[in-house]
């Protein structure tokens, strides 16, 4: 079966999770996020995290309507914008991020 989106950012989290973890070396988890974000199937992200503890059955968070992410860079947006009652951000090797909410 095709891998959605939300899948695909699920393994992510959990690929994180065991780096933070030590369970991953820094070169080891490049890699798989490389993988998970070309993964086609279910099963190519579940080999991705077969060989990590409590990873089970890949399983989507529950839908955001709106996905923020940065990979390596910044993510920056500007001018009036409203977000969506649920939104996702994700920032990877970001020194920081900031979310300013003003009025």
């Amino acid at each position: 079966m095709s891998a959605s989106d939300a899948e695909r950012e699920h393994s992510i989290r959990q690929l994180r999770d065991a780096a933070g973890e030590g369970r991953l070396t820094l070169e080891e988890f490049s890699d798989r996020v490389g993988l998970a974000q070309s993964a086609r199937t279910h099963q190519d992200l579940a080999r991705l995290t077969r060989d990590l503890p409590g990873t089970a059955a890949v399983s989507p968070s529950p839908a955001a309507s709106e996905q923020h992410r940065a990979s390596c860079s910044h993510l920056t947006r500007s001018g009036a914008w409203s977000l969506a009652s649920r939104s996702c951000w994700r920032s990877i090797f970001a020194s920081e991020a900031v979310l300013a909410l003003d009025g």
